[in-house]
């Protein structure tokens, strides 16, 4: 990836303004999280995750070993002390979605300047779609952030910052498995970068470490597993209609592969799947219930988000944008590749759209001419030439 000038820094007013969008959006999402009916943050999974937690800190195994142990990891501290569930949700979700508001906020200004960066951290703040994503007990948030912060060392030209991105992707894998391919599309991408490759390589082998060392660790898990029936009433659901969880024996493991074999016998079916499986993810309809008012304000915003990022993608390539600026735009369709070829839901979106913000508004202060961090976008002798009159003024 190109050179990019050092962003200046930031004035004491702009840091004020910056800190005060931040603070606003931990208020708003506290409140989103107090107004919610009280057993709104259990969704689908998050019996699983909590449960997953409880094991691990007190009969150090699984209570579920086919589901992502990152989370758990995450929430482990939390239990320990003592926390309950809604609390973290409504604490540390809270402050990890204010962070994120920074991170993009920085990721922006990193690619493309200062103006374009306050629209994207505005929207991250409010976007309705992400406060309601961190309402629930779900992994997405802590994800995002991980994401964004490999992300982050990803662009710092600082020495040890390919190993830091490497570990922050791999352990963001271990949260959500759409990070192997993330680090795959990022490693690729950087691999065809000349002056790249060498972190590159160095990203790749220690995100890859951190993969195989939490695979073989959940493998000794296995053996270690003590079955659990839930006994609190919120779990009643996942008694009544899950039962209790176990590892996966090896035929369960192998019969999954069942689905490549009806990928191959049934190839229309499939790919009908995988295109109403990309349609789910990349409409705008919204996700986790709620009043008509949330619902509409939910379709609108991703909408919008989603039409201002197929903008960019066209205007960019048109005109031969070079630098950063497409990790965040190959981040964004490494997610929709994952989940296209296996299985899609509104919330998996909730990565996504910063990715897609950040992108959009830094090919935005290219549009207009304004340089920035952004590096010099006329790769070809003839770029210059094809560039829009609005970027010229």
């Amino acid at each position: 990836m190109e050179a990019t000038p050092k962003p200046s820094a930031l004035g004491i007013k702009h840091g004020a303004i910056l800190a005060g969008l931040v603070v606003a959006a931990f208020l708003v999402r506290i409140l989103a999280v107090q107004v919610a009916p009280r057993d709104f943050f259990w969704l689908y999974d998050s019996y699983r995750y909590w449960w997953n937690t409880r094991s691990l800190a007190t009969e150090g195994g699984l209570f579920s070993s086919d589901y992502p142990v990152g989370y758990s990891m995450v929430l482990m501290p939390w239990f320990m002390v003592g926390g309950e569930p809604h609390q973290f949700v409504l604490w540390i979700h809270s402050a990890l979605g204010a962070v994120l508001v920074a991170m993009a906020f920085a990721v922006t200004r990193a690619c493309g300047g200062r103006r374009t960066a306050w629209f994207a951290a505005a929207v991250v703040a409010f976007h309705p779609s992400l406060i309601r994503g961190g309402k629930v007990l779900m992994n997405e948030i802590p994800f995002t952030v991980l994401l964004f912060l490999g992300l982050m060392a990803v662009y710092s030209a600082r020495r040890g910052t390919a190993l830091l991105a490497g570990l922050l992707l791999g352990f963001a894998a271990e949260i959500r498995p759409v990070g192997v391919a993330i680090v795959l599309a990022l490693g690729c991408w950087m691999l065809t970068r000349r002056d790249q490759r060498r972190r590159a390589a160095v990203m790749l082998c220690s995100a890859a470490s951190v993969m195989l060392v939490m695979s073989a660790w959940i493998t000794w898990l296995r053996g270690e597993v003590t079955i659990i029936t839930p006994q609190f009433n919120e779990a009643e659901e996942i008694t009544a209609d899950w039962g209790y969880w176990r590892p996966l024996s090896a035929d369960e493991i192998l019969a999954r592969g069942s689905y490549l074999h009806h990928a191959w016998a049934h190839p229309s079916a499939y790919l009908n799947e995988r295109l109403m499986s990309a349609a789910t993810l990349l409409s705008p309809w919204p996700f986790l219930g709620g009043d008509p008012a949330q619902q509409w304000s939910t379709f609108l915003a991703d909408g919008v988000i989603l039409l201002f990022a197929l903008w960019a993608v066209s205007w960019g390539l048109r005109y031969g944008l070079g630098g950063p600026v497409w990790s965040l735009c190959i981040t964004a369709a490494a997610m929709i590749a994952f989940y296209a070829a296996l299985y899609s839901d509104p919330r998996y979106r909730v990565p996504m759209i910063p990715c897609l913000v950040c992108f959009s508004c830094a090919v935005l202060t290219a549009y207009h001419g304004q340089r920035g961090a952004l590096p010099e976008i006329a790769k070809a002798p003839d770029a210059a030439a094809r560039r829009p009159a609005a970027a010229a003024e």
